[in-house]
């Protein structure tokens, strides 16, 4: 076997040397390298001049390169044969909008935070060419490139790659080269100056530059049939490279997406160099910012750039590196099914949600048409338990439908859907017949446990079930990548109270009010814990909106009035008990800080209030710019209003005697719809907390419901 790898090596080493030989290489589309003529062999043609000093670290950048495109020695033998000796990893390119252009990518390079170029006709711009070469380049039109960023709320400051930031001393322009257009937006400072050696090809470099940093924009990669032929350009220029600098370490990065309609995982290669990036030998590529082995962010390439230099305030953190032990094939596929998974994701997210509450609404519906019918009362709350436990074991079956490898299927869509069917059938299937079945709230107390334990064990053990997941998290939207986000913290909050009052019913039919609202509290205080906590869920306003719903829940159980005084004090220790987390984790250092030290960061250096300024017009901007979040979340959110506090309104007379009898249920829909409402005030893009919250709460409700209305004497 092992002569067999090595022949295999051989092969591939000799068809490289074969391409180089032949002279392959072809100018690119918008790249650096120049088109061969007649009186102008291609095999004579000399990248890098000889006798130069040898850049410590190369960066290519290459819009839109994906795994995908890299499947083997034939047609990329060059890119195949770096991924055996590299670090790999998908990269995130998400920047602002939804797709990201190649100007969004090398601006972002430049500042190390997101950024986003002009869109001309909602499409892609050209990225400019500099005017003038060596050390006198200029990006012209800087101030118009740079311009959208003003409307958003990363605050890119320009020229931080180039070490040019304000009251900053940057490095001699000769230490560091850029070639193609890409690389000069990447090195310029804030007023669009190149701070580098500039060259549109690398003929025009000068042989005493580039001993530092060499940026190559090597053009993107079209869709459609010129990919190919690019493909292959990349491919041959990546071979010279390779053979003419082979002591410089190499970073080949598919910076942005080629496609303006489909954003993608791009892919990312780390060959460590004689002297630099040493730390980042064959394997995977991991950084704090995703905190997952083998996916990194675009804001993480600038910090690995710069070297030790790193600006305290930067988004990104440094490229690290771990262990690989599959082959380059495993790896090389298992990077392009993240990026298969993400998509899919990405396709059916809508359409998910819509089936989930469509269904959930047309089975009830149902229901109450039957009963208005004549139908069995024991029959109808028999179908309303089923159906309230099978869509709320929904959020559980999706999460664990990550233990098995559906992005590996022909058709993953399909297997993604039937797993997570068959997992909220199965779920429920066994809360409805364990031996809790006969008390009013055991079977949905079973459900939320399984789903407040399967989201709170995966945020403990890094979040890696969550990732790809409709209740979870998005590499293609890239807010975050581990901890809750906000539709998981929704699912994990009201499940959380549905478990702690699931307990409390159960000693309250004991007649023990006092322990249980114990339980209530010791529960409650686990899944603040678990949900704020930095190395967990790191959700600051999370704990902000938990903890009201667990004293309202609490205070309902054990008979205490609220009072004004009361709901005071609740919020003033939900704020103190975030902002203790918060301290806690700003502590540990600016390399180990989560969001939530960051934010204290700003709060000492005096920016804490645009911090929340940004955040409310990140807020108050999703109702404008996503209708149809509104659309769903308002009439869900009017819809739980009425049904706690004037249920006969809608016809709901029996859920108002339920309301009545029971002493739990009442406190539970104020604990849980509180907790949405406070979700939706204090966090990012808060308007979705309501509906998906409402979402996880409402079947659950309706079978607690359904159990007590049985149970009503006619």
């Amino acid at each position: 076997m092992r002569s067999l790898r090595r022949a295999c090596g051989s092969l591939v080493a000799v068809l490289v040397l074969l391409g180089l030989a032949l002279g392959l290489t072809s100018g690119l589309p918008g790249g650096p390298a120049r088109a061969a003529t007649a009186d102008e062999p291609t095999a004579a043609r000399v990248l890098f001049p000889r006798g130069a000093p040898a850049p410590d670290v190369i960066f290519v950048g290459v819009p839109g390169l994906r795994w995908s495109d890299i499947q083997g020695a034939i047609p990329t033998p060059a890119l195949w044969l770096l991924a055996r000796e590299s670090s790999l990893g998908a990269l995130a390119v998400r920047t602002v909008e939804p797709t990201s252009c190649p100007v969004d990518g090398w601006l972002t390079l430049n500042s190390g935070a997101r950024a986003v170029g002009p869109r001309p006709d909602r499409g892609c711009g050209a990225v400019p060419a500099p005017r003038g070469t060596g050390t006198r380049a200029t990006i012209p039109g800087w101030a118009e490139l740079v311009a959208p960023n003003g409307e958003h709320s990363y605050d890119p400051v320009w020229g931080t790659l180039a070490r040019a930031r304000p009251g900053a001393v940057a490095p001699p322009p000769a230490e560091r080269c850029a070639v193609g257009p890409g690389a000069a937006v990447a090195l310029a400072d804030g007023t669009g100056a190149v701070h580098a050696t500039y060259a549109a090809d690398f003929a025009d470099l000068p042989r005493t530059a580039c001993s530092e940093l060499l940026l190559v924009d090597a053009g993107p990669l079209p869709a459609g049939p010129t990919r190919l032929p690019a493909l292959r350009q990349v491919d041959e220029l990546i071979g010279q490279i390779r053979a003419e600098i082979p002591d410089s370490a190499l970073i080949v990065a598919g910076i942005a997406d080629s496609d303006p309609d489909e954003p993608h995982l791009t892919a990312i290669m780390v060959e460590a160099g004689a002297d630099s990036l040493r730390g980042l030998r064959r394997g995977w590529l991991r950084s704090d910012s995703t905190r997952r082995t083998g996916t990194v962010t675009i804001t993480d390439l600038t910090p690995t750039l710069i070297g030790d230099a790193i600006p305290p305030d930067l988004d990104g953190h440094r490229l690290q590196y771990r262990p690989r032990i599959e082959s380059t094939p495993s790896s090389v596929r298992e990077l392009e099914q993240r990026d298969i998974a993400a998509r899919v994701m990405s396709d059916i997210f809508v359409w998910f949600f819509a089936v989930l509450i469509a269904g959930q609404l047309l089975l009830y519906l149902g229901v109450w048409l039957a009963r208005r019918s004549g139908a069995d009362r024991r029959s109808c709350a028999r179908v309303l338990r089923g159906v309230g436990l099978t869509f709320g074991a929904v959020p559980a079956a999706a999460v664990l439908a990550n233990l098995l490898p559906w992005r590996a299927s022909d058709h993953p869509a399909v297997a993604l859907w039937v797993l997570i069917a068959a997992g909220a059938g199965a779920i429920a299937a066994t809360a409805a017949g364990g031996p809790w079945r006969r008390a009013p709230y055991g079977a949905a107390t079973a459900v939320a446990v399984v789903t407040a334990g399967t989201f709170g064990l995966d945020v403990m053990f890094g979040s890696r079930l969550q990732m790809n997941n409709p209740f979870g998290l998005s590499p293609l939207i890239a807010g975050r990548f581990y901890g809750f986000g906000n539709i998981a913290f929704a699912v994990f909050a009201v499940c959380a109270l549905v478990a702690a009052a699931g307990g409390a019913a159960a000693l309250i039919r004991r007649g023990r009010p006092e322990p249980a609202a114990v339980v209530v509290l010791v529960v409650g205080a686990i899944a603040a814990l678990v949900d704020g906590w930095p190395r967990f869920g790191a959700d600051f306003g999370g704990v902000i909106a938990l903890v009201p719903g667990v004293a309202l829940l609490a205070a309902g159980v054990a008979g205490i009035r609220v009072t004004v005084g009361r709901a005071l004090a609740v919020g003033a220790l939900a704020v103190a008990l975030a902002a203790a987390i918060a301290v806690l984790d700003w502590r540990r250092g600016p390399g180990s800080r989560s969001h939530l030290g960051s934010f204290v960061q700003d709060v000492v250096d005096g920016e804490g209030l645009d911090v929340i300024g940004r955040k409310l017009d990140a807020n108050l901007g999703l109702l404008v710019d996503a209708p149809i979040i509104v659309a769903a979340a308002v009439p869900l959110t009017v819809l739980a209003v009425l049904t706690l506090l004037r249920p006969t309104a809608l016809g709901l007379d029996a859920l108002a005697r339920a309301q009545a009898a029971d002493p739990v249920l009442r406190p539970l829909m104020l604990a849980c719809l509180t907790t949405a409402l406070i979700g939706f005030a204090v966090n990012d893009s808060g308007v979705i907390v309501p509906a998906v919250a409402l979402l996880a709460a409402g079947p659950l409700l309706v079978a607690i419901w359904a159990n007590l209305w049985v149970r009503e004497r006619a």
